[in-house]
């Protein structure tokens, strides 16, 4: 092996793990415990952490997933349009380098929320973090313009996905003691 030095550490820190073959261990320790304090001081808070995130595809959400694939989680994230969860995928992985696991479902269906977390649970063997923000609603129509449908739209797609997707991660959670981020609209201001 090519011998290293403090300044290749330095400039590449995660891909020096052990140093040895040299004759002289205290300056081969001192080097080791250089390169470990580089790594850990280099290390993301959320390394290795799963966090899944509704609607993250687009605005808030996608913003979310950055903010969180930045820090070194790995992400799931879902929405119901497929191509904008892949180009959000393919973005998060290269700027990132996270693994990211796009899903299409609806959160009013019982059925696709008990896929994302079963393909969540198959993929990564965990969930540290649940973010709630997808939500869909007649946003910018007056009250008095909403229909009983208008209505429904928001309550099955914010207080009910939150529902499913907290009953079912539940288990994954507590085991970890993970988290809960729920979102809700500013339309409860109006």
């Amino acid at each position: 092996q090519k011998a290293l030095s403090c300044h290749d550490a330095r400039k590449s820190p995660q891909k020096y793990c052990v140093v040895t073959q040299s004759p002289n261990f205290l300056h081969d320790f001192c080097r080791f415990s250089e390169i470990t304090f580089l790594i850990l001081r280099n290390m993301k808070k959320l390394y290795n952490n799963v966090t899944i995130i509704t609607g993250g595809g687009k605005g808030i959400g996608f913003g979310l997933a950055k903010a969180f694939a930045n820090e070194g989680s790995n992400l799931v994230i879902t929405g119901r349009v497929a191509e904008r969860l892949q180009q959000a995928k393919e973005q998060l992985e290269k700027v990132y380098g996270v693994k990211v696991l796009a899903i299409v479902a609806d959160g009013t269906k019982e059925e696709d929320v008990k896929n994302v977390i079963g393909q969540t649970i198959r993929t990564f063997g965990k969930i540290n973090t649940l973010i709630n923000n997808a939500q869909a609603s007649k946003s910018g129509l007056p009250l008095i313009e909403h229909t009983v449908e208008d209505f429904d739209l928001a309550i099955n797609s914010g207080l009910y996905a939150t529902f499913f997707y907290m009953r079912e991660a539940y288990t994954y959670l507590k085991e970890i003691k993970g988290s809960v981020i729920n979102f809700a609209s500013g339309a409860g201001f109006f």
